[in-house]
C-alpha cells in the first residue's frame, strides 16, 4: 500500500504542474499526451504491489487511457481509422500472443513482453487521439522538458550528501519494493570496470538513459531551426533556454558512456538535417555560426576526451568486455534462428538459452531478439514497421513546403529511426519513451490507414472525420 500511495502521489503532482503549465499557455486539451510524456522517463520508479508491476508511467496511462475513452464517448467518430503502421504492430502483437499459446515454455516472460508492447501502442494512440499536427513544437518541446527530472537525478547521484564513497539512492526508492536485481541497479547506480561512475538518471540502465537523452538532443536541434525561421533571433531568449538544455543533454550523454546512443545521436543530427532538407538550413547554419559551433565542439570534445577514448578503444577492459558479451548473445541470436527460422524459440524464451536472470531475455539487438524469439514472421514485421515509419515519414516531411514547419517533424523522424539503426546494436525498443517518440512521429506522418464504417470496410488515406487514431 505504501508503494502504490507513493507512486499516485507522484502521479497526481505531474498532473497538476502539467495543468497548470498548459494552461500557462491555453493547452489544456493536451494534457493526457503531456501526462505520459512527462512519466515515461521515470523508469526506476515502479514497484511489485501484489501480482502487478505497477510504475510512475503505468499508472498515468490508466488515467489517459480513461480520458481517450471519455473523450471518444462525448464525441464519437463516422469512422475508425487505422493507420497501417499501427495494423503492423498490431499483428506483430497476434504473432507474440500465438507464441505465448503454441510455442513458448516462458509464458510468465512471455506475457510481461506482451503487455508493454499492448501498453506501449495504447500509449501512442492516446497520444495521437489528442495531438494535432499542428501541436507538434508544444508536444516537442515537452518531450524536452520531461528531460528535467532525469537530469537533475543525475546529478544528485553525483552530488547529493551520501556515504563516502558509496551510492546516491534516488529518493523514495527504498519505499518501492522490486526484483533484487533490478533493486540493486537503480539504487547503487551503474560504473565501468575502471570505477567510474555513469550517468543514468531516473534509469536503472545508462545505456537506456543515454538513448533517451540523445533523442532529446536531436529534438532540441530541431525546435532551435524552428526557432531561426520563426523570426527569433539565435540570442532570443527561447533560444538561449534551448542551447542551454543542448548543452545539458550533451554532456549528460557523454556521462553515460554508452557507445550506442553516441552513435544514436550522430546518425540522427545527420537523419534530420538531411529530412529538413537545405532550404531549412541555410538560413540557420551560417559560415561564422559553424565556426562557433565547431570551436565549442572541440573544446567540450578536449574536455570528454579521455572519457570518450577510454570508453571507445576496444583494448580497456570495460569496453573489451562489453564488446565481447554483445557478440556472444548475437552469435547465439543467429545459431537460434538459424535452427527455428519459423517459429523460434518463442517470446522471452531466449534468455533460457543465454543463461540470462529470469526477468531478462536479449540478444542486445532488438532486430536479433524478436528473429531468435518470433522467426522469420517476427523479423519481417518488425523490418516492416521500420521500412514503413520511415517511407510514410520521409514522404509527409519532404511534402511540407515552410522550412519553419518541416523542423520539427524532421527532428523526431531523424531521432526515431537513429534509435530504430541503434537498436540493432542495443535493446531499448519497449522503452516508454520510445513509444512516446513513436507517437509523436505518427502524429506527423500521413499513410495509408484501414477505415471502419457501420457499412463497410476500405483502405484509403485518412480523413478529417476519422477517429483519430493516426492524424
Amino acid at each position: 500500500m505504501t508503494a502504490f500511495l507513493f507512486l499516485a502521489s507522484m502521479v497526481i503532482s505531474i498532473i497538476l504542474v502539467v495543468l497548470a503549465v498548459l494552461d500557462r499557455f491555453g493547452k489544456v486539451r493536451l494534457w493526457p499526451a503531456v501526462l505520459l510524456i512527462a512519466c515515461a522517463p521515470l523508469e526506476v520508479y515502479r514497484a511489485e504491489v501484489g501480482f502487478f508491476n505497477l510504475s510512475v508511467f503505468r499508472m498515468a496511462l490508466l488515467i489517459a487511457v480513461a480520458a481517450f475513452v471519455w473523450d471518444v464517448v462525448r464525441r464519437p467518430p463516422r469512422r475508425l481509422a487505422i493507420p497501417a503502421i499501427v495494423a503492423m504492430y498490431a499483428g506483430l502483437i497476434v504473432l507474440q500472443v500465438l507464441s505465448i499459446v503454441a510455442v513458448t515454455d516462458a509464458r510468465s516472460l512471455g506475457t510481461r513482453f506482451l503487455l508493454q508492447y499492448v501498453g506501449g501502442i495504447a500509449s501512442a494512440l492516446v497520444v495521437v487521439r489528442f495531438v494535432r499536427r499542428r501541436d507538434l513544437p508544444a508536444t516537442a518541446i515537452a518531450y524536452v522538458c520531461a528531460a528535467l527530472l532525469p537530469a537533475l537525478a543525475s546529478v544528485w547521484r553525483i552530488l547529493a550528501p551520501g556515504p563516502a564513497g558509496g551510492s546516491r539512492t534516488l529518493p523514495g526508492l527504498d519505499l518501492l519494493p522490486v526484483d533484487p536485481t533490478i533493486a540493486a541497479a537503480r539504487e547503487q547506480g551503474s560504473f565501468l570496470l575502471e570505477g567510474v561512475q555513469r550517468m543514468q538518471g531516473t534509469y536503472a540502465d545508462p545505456n537506456h538513459f543515454a538513448f533517451f537523452v540523445a533523442t532529446v538532443l536531436i529534438v532540441i536541434a530541431g525546435l532551435l531551426v524552428r526557432q531561426w525561421h520563426s523570426g527569433f533571433g539565435i540570442a532570443d531568449q527561447r533560444s538561449k533556454v534551448l542551447w542551454l538544455a543542448g548543452a545539458v543533454c550533451a554532456a549528460l550523454l557523454v556521462g553515460t558512456y554508452s557507445r550506442s546512443a553516441w552513435l544514436l545521436a550522430t546518425v540522427g543530427m545527420l537523419l534530420a538535417a538531411a529530412l529538413a532538407g537545405r532550404t531549412a538550413l541555410r538560413a540557420f547554419v551560417t559560415r561564422r555560426r559553424l565556426v562557433v559551433a565547431l570551436v565549442a565542439a572541440a573544446l567540450c570534445g578536449l574536455l570528454a576526451a579521455p572519457a570518450v577514448v577510454s570508453r571507445l578503444d576496444p583494448a580497456t577492459s570495460g569496453s573489451s568486455r562489453s564488446t565481447n558479451e554483445h557478440l556472444d548473445t548475437m552469435r547465439l541470436a543467429v545459431e537460434l534462428f538459424a535452427q527455428r527460422p519459423v517459429t523460434g524459440t518463442g517470446i522471452g524464451g531466449y534468455g533460457r538459452f543465454a543463461d540470462q536472470p529470469a526477468l531478462l531475455s536479449s540478444a542486445h539487438s532488438t532486430l536479433l531478439t524478436t528473429a531468435a524469439e518470433l522467426g522469420a514472421p517476427g523479423a519481417l514485421l518488425l523490418l516492416s514497421i521500420f521500412v514503413g515509419t520511415a517511407f510514410w515519414g520521409r514522404r509527409t516531411t519532404a511534402s511540407i513546403a515552410e522550412p519553419r514547419s518541416r523542423a520539427v517533424p524532421a527532428a523526431l523522424l531523424g531521432a526515431w529511426l537513429a534509435m530504430a539503426a541503434s537498436n540493432l546494436l542495443y535493446e531499448v525498443w519497449v522503452d516508454d519513451f520510445q513509444w512516446m517518440l513513436f507517437a509523436l512521429v505518427l502524429v506527423g506522418t500521413r499513410q495509408p490507414s484501414l477505415r471502419l464504417t457501420p457499412s463497410r470496410m476500405s483502405f484509403g488515406v485518412r480523413g478529417r472525420g476519422d477517429l483519430r487514431v493516426g492524424t
